[in-house]
């Protein structure tokens, strides 16, 4: 027997004169023992046991076979992973790590991507973890509520500072607000009817007025509703715009539900 000298493969002497075409190391390329194709070795998966350092099969049929095991033994393989991550805990946590610090947002995709694709097993899952860990779980949703709270103040302080038309936005839906549900205007009459365009009685009626058409019915002392621009605010381009919005016509009163769903409408449809 003599060896190939550019990959040192063993080869017998009929092999050794046309080793270039016989050769796995030269040719760089190996049949897989499952579809029997020849393939680069670059679709083998590394296996240092064997000879040229790739498994048998391709990554293909590997895979394949893999799955379809899993299939048929799901129990085997829940308990074979479970003991694989209480042997390695540390190994798989760099392991982790490692990947974050490469690539941060491929995580965040994949769980974004995995939660989309499967909602009743995310669904399920926090069920599950609220079961056996309350205290965490009411730990960090608080947790996360205050994140969420600090971002949107950030967001807020810094739009009212740079954005001139989110700031008058705020402005006016503030003092509507204050006013209807002070059930009157207070202090500050004489803006809120210029804004308006109308006194407390008439606005208020025109806005009881759009819940019965709405929704049959009158309007309840106790009962939860929203103030909804017909034409959004986010369709003005300008502080004229938005002030021009507020308009007590433009006005309507929603449930919660429906003002979440409402759609952007074209501004030429209101007059």
């Amino acid at each position: 027997m003599r060896k190939c000298r550019t990959c040192k493969d063993v080869l017998s002497e009929k092999m050794f004169d046309s080793c270039k075409k016989s050769c796995i190391g030269c040719r760089q390329k190996k049949v897989c023992n499952v579809c029997g194709e020849d393939k680069p070795l670059d679709q083998f998966c590394k296996d240092k046991r064997k000879k040229h350092g790739v498994s048998n099969p391709c990554r293909k049929c590997g895979n394949a076979r893999t799955l379809a095991y899993k299939h048929e033994n799901p129990e085997l393989t829940r308990e074979g992973t479970a003991r694989y991550r209480a042997a390695n805990e540390e190994r798989i946590r760099e392991s982790h790590a490692r990947c974050i610090a490469k690539d941060p947002d491929k995580e965040r995709r994949r769980k974004t991507k995995w939660r989309k694709d499967n909602p009743e097993k995310e669904k399920a899952g926090r069920v599950r973890y609220k079961e056996l860990y309350p205290e965490k779980f009411l730990a960090s949703k608080v947790k996360s509520r205050e994140k969420q709270k600090h971002v949107r103040n950030a967001t807020h302080q810094n739009k009212m500072k740079t954005d001139p038309i989110y700031r008058i936005t705020f402005r006016c839906r503030t003092l509507i607000a204050n006013s209807l549900s002070g059930k009157g205007y207070g202090k500050g009459a004489k803006k809120t009817i210029e804004l308006l365009g109308a006194d407390f009685e008439t606005v208020w009626a025109h806005l009881q007025k759009t819940w019965f058409d709405t929704y049959g019915r009158e309007l309840q002392d106790d009962e939860y509703y929203e103030i909804d621009h017909i034409i959004p605010n986010c369709s003005a381009k300008t502080e004229e715009g938005v002030v021009a919005l507020q308009n007590y016509k433009n006005l309507q009163l929603l449930n919660k539900k429906d003002h979440r769903v409402k759609t952007t409408k074209d501004i030429t449809s209101w007059s």
